[in-house]
Order: C-alpha cells, then sequence, then structure tokens
C-alpha cells in the first residue's frame, strides 16, 4: 500500500499551470529542442472506449472546462482505473488514469491537466516556450518530495498528430522506489491552449525499465498518443 500512496503522492503535485513572461531576448538565448520520434510500432491504435473531455465532461465532475477539449481512448481489458477530477473526486486534475497490482502496489499512473501556451508565431519558439514551463513549473511541484532528481532528456515531438514538448526524468521516493517521468504538453494548433500529461512508472513494477522507455513502452503512452483535440461545446450550468 506504501508504494501505491507514494505514487498517488508523486502525480498529485502537477495541475494546471499557465504561462510566464519570457522576453525575447530570453527566448532567442534558449536551444532548439531536438526532435525525437516516439517509436510505439503497432500499440500506437488501441482497442477501447472513447471517452471526451469537454466542458459537459468538467460540468458533470464539477471541475473547471478544458480551453482545449479533446478525446482520448481509454483500452478495455486492461486493468485500468478511471478518475475524473474535479470536487467530487477532490482531485486538481482533469483525468487521472492508472493501473495497479492486485495488492494496490501502482504500476503506472496518467494524468491529463488543462496547458496554456502563447500562439507563437514560430512553432520552434512556442515548443522551448513549453518544454521552459515543464522544466522550471510543472517539474519542481511533481519532485519536491522526492530526491535523486534526474533530467534526462527534453526534446520536441508529435503525440496524437499534435507538436509536443517533453521532458523524461527520474525520481527517487524516500522508500526508495524509483520512478521513470514523463512530462508533455501537447499543442492545440490554434488555441494557446493544449493538455498537459504527467506520466509515472515504477520501474520495477512495469515495462518501463528506465526513463527513456517512456518514449516506446508503457499502456500510459499508449493512451497519450491517443489524444484528439475537438470543437468546444457549450452546456448549461446546472
Amino acid at each position: 500500500m506504501k508504494r501505491l500512496l507514494t505514487l498517488f503522492v508523486l502525480a498529485a503535485a502537477v495541475r494546471a499551470f499557465a504561462q510566464e513572461e519570457i522576453s525575447p531576448e530570453a527566448l532567442k538565448k534558449m536551444p532548439p529542442l531536438p526532435v525525437r520520434e516516439e517509436a510505439l510500432g503497432n500499440a500506437a491504435a488501441p482497442v477501447g472506449v472513447v471517452v471526451a473531455i469537454d466542458e459537459a465532461f468538467a460540468t458533470q465532475n464539477q471541475n473547471e472546462p478544458p480551453k482545449a477539449p479533446f478525446t482520448i481512448v481509454v483500452p478495455t481489458g486492461k486493468g485500468l482505473s478511471f478518475m475524473p477530477g474535479g470536487k467530487k473526486s477532490g482531485n486538481p486534475e482533469l483525468l487521472k488514469l492508472f493501473k495497479a497490482t492486485a495488492d494496490k502496489h501502482n504500476i503506472e499512473m496518467l494524468r491529463l491537466s488543462s496547458l496554456t501556451v502563447p500562439l507563437n508565431p514560430d512553432l520552434a519558439d512556442r515548443l522551448k516556450i513549453c518544454a521552459h514551463l515543464l522544466k522550471t513549473q510543472a517539474l519542481p511541484a511533481l519532485t519536491k518530495d522526492y530526491k535523486d532528481l534526474k533530467v534526462i532528456d527534453s526534446y520536441a515531438t508529435k503525440i496524437g498528430g499534435y507538436d509536443a514538448a517533453c521532458l523524461i526524468a527520474q525520481a527517487t521516493a524516500a522508500t526508495g522506489e524509483v520512478y521513470a517521468v514523463k512530462l508533455a504538453g501537447i499543442l492545440h494548433p490554434t488555441l494557446n491552449a493544449g493538455v498537459l500529461a504527467c506520466l509515472v512508472a515504477d520501474t520495477k513494477l512495469s515495462e518501463v525499465k528506465r526513463p527513456e522507455d517512456l518514449a516506446s513502452k508503457g499502456l500510459g503512452l499508449v493512451i497519450l498518443h491517443s489524444v484528439r483535440f475537438v470543437e468546444p461545446k457549450t452546456v448549461a450550468t446546472p
């Protein structure tokens, strides 16, 4: 049970965050992100239930609606637990999915939240800003109670066909568990918004044995690549 709680605490720190002001001079000094392709193979098209994370979903769960609504595919028959965020659950994110062993040791967890990134006319600059937010805002909040934090990689890629910035890291809990951590900012092509994903995997219990594996392995990665942005729909507040 201790391992389950540790992973929940690790992932719980990341919630929606907004853009910060970055001067043009500071932006120019940031090196361009290397481009990496995430190799999903045949696992790129999961079979499951399509879930819309939109205003109706948020209203139902007493949560703030996403600025960039989207859908994901939740695979069936994989032992996944599905937990919406909001006042009903007390969780700050839009949605949490996790897989655990029979004795409640968590294997993988994926949390999805809202993200705000300016619509910079230069895509490379927009990706740099997103990567900066992941490193300076999301990662410190996520790992503040952990030791031996190691940032492994930061890169640009495509997730669900959309431009995204990713950060790969490793963190060790006080109780000794080692976690592979992936933060991804998936950018909406026409809005100053997107999806913030936090993917955490236990390196002993999951197929993710090292942080770099989060670019090619794990059920959470398959779900993440099923993200598709949709048109906003307005619903009446109950």
